[in-house]
């Protein structure tokens, strides 16, 4: 039996058959993988959440202090399970580039510029203290569901506008709009009730979202920790 040939139209409907699949099929398999992706960076958060909750419960009813980055070595100390790497989103690929201790998340994205710190490994930026006065208990805040606690902080993800209104003390003040995923126009925020949600820049410029008022010094919330 003669062996058959394909001729050129055949091999040329064949490789742009599967040319198509492949076309339809990359988009699918991106978006998976970013959905992926949110998923691991939102499961990370939710854990360093539930050891802040944990320390809230053991210390008054307050939150972790957050000067700088100071709060990532209080839970370190407070859960022992809590190390460097439980700061790291795997889909951080901007931290990756840097040397030293990495981190993904914020409690705290008040910047000054040009202010030399040894403890983060970004040396143009230095992140600046917590505002002081009353401390907020995490069980009397008004509106837990709308309240930002933990926050995706990648550094070339940052838009650059002030969040708090006219009087609002907030922990997220300046420089702190999320903007990580979907090509820097969404991030993941963790609120004080708990739930997490992919919030998009416009409705973290446009909606009701707070940040929670904490006081680093109060000693009754935040005692010293060896």
């Amino acid at each position: 039996m003669a062996r058959r040939h394909y001729t050129l139209t055949e091999l040329c409907v064949s490789l742009l058959t599967v040319l198509l699949l492949a076309a339809i099929g990359m988009p699918v398999l991106s978006a998976s993988a970013a959905q992926a992706g949110k998923t691991a960076c939102a499961d990370i958060q939710k854990r360093i959440a539930d050891v802040a909750f944990a320390y809230s419960e053991d210390y008054g009813d307050c939150s972790v202090p957050h000067t700088g980055i100071g709060w990532m070595g209080y839970l370190s100390r407070y859960d022992r399970r809590i190390t460097p790497s439980s700061f790291l989103c795997p889909e951080d690929r901007v931290e990756r580039k840097y040397p030293g201790e990495k981190f993904s998340f914020s409690l705290n994205t008040g910047h000054i510029w040009n202010y030399p710190q040894t403890n983060i490994n970004k040396q143009e930026w230095g992140m600046v203290s917590p505002i002081t006065g009353n401390p907020l208990k995490i069980s009397r805040a008004p509106e837990p569901a709308a309240t930002a606690w933990f926050r995706e902080f990648w550094d070339e993800s940052m838009n650059y506008r002030q969040v708090c209104r006219a009087g609002d003390r907030s922990a997220f003040t300046t420089y702190s709009l999320p903007g990580t995923h979907d090509n820097g126009m969404a991030g993941s925020i963790l609120f004080l009730d708990g739930h997490s949600e992919m919030i998009a820049v416009k409705e973290w410029m446009t909606g009701d979202i707070r940040g929670v008022v904490f006081k680093e010094i109060h000693r009754a919330c935040f005692p010293n920790m060896h």
